[in-house]
């Protein structure tokens, strides 16, 4: 289950196959990233 702040998120590219996402991605980068079955809890991600 996705309970996820995704505001002003760059998700392009982005693989979020299997994570769990419970957290909040205000402001956050994830261009590019790939993430696979991982806990992301305030995590920026810049590939």
């Amino acid at each position: 289950m996705t309970d996820a702040n995704f505001s002003s998120a760059n998700l392009a590219d982005a693989d979020l196959t299997g994570t769990d996402l419970d957290a909040n991605f205000s402001g956050a980068i994830l261009k590019g990233a790939t993430v696979i079955d991982e806990n992301l809890d305030r995590t920026t991600l810049e590939k």
